[in-house]
């Protein structure tokens, strides 16, 4: 992922996909609700000022470098101290922890 997120044209490529997601939820119930709350929000609360994501307010806006706020963001809270690993499967504890504590 972290290296996904670096790549060249990442950004771009993600921002279609929010694009895609956003054409496909616009008429429904659960957005027309959500845009509605936004519209009724105290308007110095976040939740006031944006609600879904489209290709417009995402890569077309040329007031913000998506690619470069993605960087930001990874070196402020990527880091490995704060990250956990959480492991689901039906074997042992001792069997998976071989495997895992090495790391």
């Amino acid at each position: 992922m972290l290296i996904y997120l670096q790549s060249n044209g990442s950004a771009g490529r993600e921002s279609n996909v929010v694009d895609s997601e956003f054409k496909v939820n616009l008429h429904s119930d659960q957005n027309i609700l959500s845009h509605l709350l936004s519209l009724l929000s105290d308007v110095g609360h976040p939740f006031s000022r944006f609600t879904a994501g489209n290709n417009q307010s995402l890569r077309d806006n040329h007031l913000v470098d998506v690619q470069a706020e993605i960087e930001k963001f990874r070196k402020s809270y990527y880091s490995s101290n704060s990250m956990k690993l959480v492991v689901l499967t039906n074997e042992f504890l001792e069997d998976i922890e071989k495997y895992i504590l090495p790391f």
